[in-house]
């Protein structure tokens, strides 16, 4: 469940724990979007939700498009209004 998005990263939760430095296969599908967004990403951080058996996951973008980045701001910018 993804809880934060930006052009540059997205924060998600994992029920299983994820090595930071690990590169993710992203598929993000954003509402209203034709497409979904295919792109790599690299683990930067990982927080234990000890009470929740739960991870907080936070991933830096590598190989988005100029394109894709405008879609994601686009999207970031209708949600924040």
């Amino acid at each position: 469940v993804t809880t934060n998005i930006s052009a540059s990263g997205l924060f998600f939760v994992s029920r299983e724990p994820i090595i930071v430095g690990s590169i993710l296969d992203m598929k993000i599908e954003l509402p209203n979007a034709d497409e979904a967004i295919e792109c790599l990403a690299k683990v930067v951080r990982v927080e234990e939700v000890e009470a929740e058996k739960i991870y907080n996951v936070m991933v830096s973008f590598l190989d988005i498009t100029s394109s894709q980045r405008t879609k994601l701001n686009k999207y970031v910018e209708n949600t924040e209004s």
